[in-house]
């Protein structure tokens, strides 16, 4: 019930559920990250940027926990350690697009568009079904008219990936 509310946007009405279960399963990893994953979606981001190492040392951890610390360490302009965190993601998870579609965003925003391009790809090499990738890429290289027929292939491999979509 509380994933449902998180879902509609309800995550306010959720943490409280959340904050309980996890104080009640401080070894359940699933507690842990849906309690963060909340904050995170509530925009909360110096709260889970307190309490996210404890998650990221579980045994089960999983990419998307990276993910999440990534964009929240992100939000208060902790950049730096954000790209620490990505970066020990993709040595304990080396096949995670959403890891690489991470730091290529950063490249993106920092206008380093050849590394930004090059980290999309590594991604798309790396997790091949991971749609986002090939949909931001394509982002990238539409704006380029030597490259503009990539994007187009980039950009319909994204929508034939992409779930719960069907195109004919």
């Amino acid at each position: 019930k509380a994933v449902d509310l998180v879902d509609k946007g309800l995550g306010d009405l959720a943490q409280p559920e959340f904050d309980r279960l996890a104080a009640e399963n401080p070894d359940n990893y699933l507690a842990q990250y849906e309690r963060l994953y909340s904050l995170c979606r509530q925009g909360r981001y110096d709260e889970v940027v307190k309490s996210y190492k404890k998650l990221l040392k579980h045994k089960e951890v999983t990419p998307v926990a990276y993910h999440l610390v990534g964009v929240a360490l992100t939000k208060v302009e902790k950049r730096k350690e954000a790209a620490k965190v990505v970066k020990e993601g993709i040595k304990k998870f080396p096949d995670a697009g959403v890891l690489y579609m991470l730091a290529a965003s950063w490249a993106y925003s920092d206008k380093d568009y050849v590394a930004s391009i090059r980290l999309y790809n590594q991604g798309i090499s790396r997790d091949p079904m991971f749609w986002k990738n090939y949909l931001l890429a394509s982002k990238l290289l539409l704006q380029s008219e030597e490259f503009k027929a990539w994007g187009l292939v980039y950009a319909e491999t994204a929508m034939l990936l992409e779930e719960g979509h069907h195109y004919e």
